[in-house]
């Protein structure tokens, strides 16, 4: 019986780690086709747990953010190859929750918005790198709602359009998105 017992702790070792509570925690790791990791984090019954890091081919990280259950939680930041932040916001049970931000990899902001359980709520701004705003639209409950406006970088209107519901109801035109 003990050499059973051994046998199986051996065997655990080799495949993965037992948490103290009999799960099992694998460590994956994803690679490029030339070898270099692509990607890492650990899985505990087949459902990513604890912190996630995706790599360029670089080997600089490309993006850091944490699961529990399988499910996003927590703060996500994702990075130019430069090491710059390209976007960061938070998910909380797998829906983005808050403020979620883009940038330039000059630094400034590139759009902006925020999300309720998932879904766009309220003002959504993008910007020219120069700082001008570039589109604005307002969401209520993850639809387009009231005017969506698109600037030339002059600040000149290129497009307005007003939305009810998600759709587009004045204003419209064939290529409007």
């Amino acid at each position: 019986m003990t050499k059973l017992l051994l046998i199986l702790m051996i065997v655990g070792w080799v495949v993965g780690v037992f948490n103290g509570c009999g799960h099992l925690i694998k460590t994956h790791t994803e690679k490029y086709d030339n070898g270099k990791v692509s990607g890492e984090g650990n899985y505990i019954d087949g459902k990513e747990e604890g912190p996630f890091v995706s790599y360029y081919e670089s080997g600089k990280v490309k993006g850091e953010g944490h699961y529990v259950d399988g499910k996003e939680e927590g703060s996500f930041v994702f990075y130019y190859e430069s090491g710059k932040v390209k976007g960061e916001g938070r998910y909380v049970g797998g829906k983005e929750e808050g403020s979620f931000v883009s940038y330039y990899e000059s630094g400034k902001v590139k759009g902006e918005g925020r999300y309720v359980g998932g879904k766009e709520e309220g003002p959504f701004v993008s910007y020219y790198e120069s700082g001008k705003i570039k589109g604005e639209a307002n969401y209520v409950v993850g639809e387009k709602e009231g005017k969506v406006i698109a600037y030339y970088e002059s600040g000149k209107i290129v497009d307005e359009d007003i939305y009810r519901d998600g759709k587009c109801v004045e204003d419209c035109e064939e290529n409007d998105p």
